[in-house]
């Protein structure tokens, strides 16, 4: 929790305010509220509020633009729910929340978030979202949602909800876990017209998840750098899933997987990367310098002359568990010698 403190104290030092946090506390512009919905009453644009440490049973919705929410360390929300939507509500346009532990989130529509992002332009840093129905749940037009240095784990519900679900114009991920969705949700489902992933671990260890990365609608993909993988109990076969609800028009079709380890662990038949049977729009593929580690993948054909291929981790001498994207030059030059 070091890291959580240097970045609360230097979001506090930036902004001039001097101040100890005590427990269950909320600042707003240097004020002090110990209500949840005192605190957010006082919230206006461009405000600031830090939040104590402890066990939070209220969340908040956030109405105006330009507001960050800073936590310190452990400041932990516990079935805190607003509106019967989620423990934070934004609202607002260009909101930052950070240094945040959610769970326990759950509602009659079987949709609870720890964010539910309704304005636009959203950043997540430094979060931990987990044993909820879903992590993050964005609408349509909601500009970018940007998740970074985050752990997002055990979140999903009957197939619908997931650990990210997006419609923004713009999703992206980066420096960020996002593992064991649960109850067949995905860990990434994205409607946004560009999906960026980048320096990240996505996939499912021992979970009953679904696809690790799901895009349903088609648009931009682009993952880099990272190590995505599905487990035993995975239930479906499909890795990735692009394009298997509808392409939508009036958007690029784009699909660039470069530089990963990915993991494929069912015991019987997978599928790498899925995409619709009958397309009326060119789909752009590139798929290079990666690290495929599987058996019975029924479409790896097309993707062993500009990756690296191993069909166990013992042939690709990996131990158990989530590799480190750090091995990836041994893997090739592996498969090269």
């Amino acid at each position: 929790m070091k890291i959580v403190s240097f970045i609360l104290l230097l979001s506090i030092a930036i902004h001039g305010y001097s101040f100890e946090l005590a427990e269950n506390e909320w600042i707003v512009d240097g004020v002090v509220f110990l209500s949840a919905k005192d605190a957010e009453n006082s919230i206006r644009d461009g405000s600031k509020v830090y939040l104590g440490p402890g066990m939070f049973s209220e969340g908040i919705s956030i109405n105006h633009d330009d507001v960050l929410i800073s936590g310190s360390d452990n400041t932990h929300f516990v079935d805190a729910v607003v509106n019967r939507k989620a423990t934070f509500v934004v609202n607002g346009d260009n909101v930052t929340i950070e240094n945040i532990e959610c769970s326990g989130v759950a509602v009659r529509d079987n949709n609870g978030a720890c964010v539910r992002q309704q304005g636009k332009n959203l950043t997540l840093s430094n979060v931990y979202f987990h044993d909820s129905q879903q992590g993050v749940l964005s609408g349509k037009d909601t500009g970018r949602l940007l998740v970074q240095f985050s752990r997002l784990e055990r979140l999903g519900l009957k197939g619908r909800a997931h650990g990210i679900y997006s419609a923004n114009d713009e999703l992206i991920i980066r420096h960020s876990t996002i593992i064991n969705a649960k109850d067949q949700g995905h860990e990434v489902k994205s409607r946004a017209k560009k999906t960026v992933i980048s320096s990240s671990v996505i996939g499912s260890v021992d979970s009953n998840n679904s696809r690790a990365v799901d895009i349903p609608n088609g648009g931009e993909l682009s993952v880099t750098n990272s190590v995505v993988f599905q487990g035993a109990s995975t239930v479906n076969r499909q890795l990735f899933g692009y394009g298997l609800e509808t392409m939508a028009r009036a958007r690029q079709h784009r699909i660039r997987l470069d530089n990963n380890i990915f993991i494929l662990e069912r015991p019987n038949a997978n599928e790498f990367l899925a995409l619709p049977k009958s397309a009326d729009q060119a789909i752009e593929l590139t798929v290079i310098d990666n690290a495929i580690i599987g058996q019975n993948i029924i479409d790896i054909a097309q993707h062993k002359q500009f990756n690296t291929v191993y069909e166990t981790r013992a042939e690709a001498r990996m131990s158990p568990g989530i590799p480190d994207i750090s091995t990836l030059p041994a893997l090739r030059l592996l498969k090269a010698l």
